[in-house]
C-alpha cells in the first residue's frame, strides 16, 4: 500500500472529503461532489497519476476495508466492489 500512499497528499482530509462526497452522488444520493468548487471529470483528475494493475488493486483493497469496517453486508460489499473495479479500471493508464 505504500505506492497508493504516496500518490496522495500527507494530509488525506480533504481527499476523504472529496471521495466521500463522490461516492454519495455515484451511489445515487445528491451529487455533492460536483456542486464543489475543485470538482473534477475522475479521468481529468487520475490522469496525471500512473494508474497500473497494482496500483488499482491497491485502492479496491482499501475500498473494501472500508466496507468491512463500516459493517456493510458482504453482499452489499461484493456488489460496490464490483462496480468500483469497473471504475477503477476505466482509470488505469498505464
Amino acid at each position: 500500500m505504500d505506492r497508493l500512499r504516496a500518490v496522495h497528499a500527507a494530509e488525506l482530509g480533504p481527499m476523504r472529503e472529496r471521495l466521500g462526497d463522490f461516492l454519495v452522488g455515484w451511489l445515487g444520493g445528491p451529487p455533492l461532489y460536483f456542486q464543489r468548487a475543485d470538482a473534477r471529470c475522475m479521468g481529468q483528475a487520475h490522469a496525471p497519476v500512473p494508474i497500473d494493475a497494482n496500483l488499482r488493486d491497491q485502492w479496491l483493497a482499501c475500498m473494501g476495508g472500508a466496507l468491512a469496517d463500516c459493517g456493510v453486508d458482504a453482499a452489499l460489499q461484493a456488489q460496490v466492489q464490483r462496480v468500483l473495479g469497473h471504475m477503477a479500471e476505466g482509470l488505469r493508464n498505464r
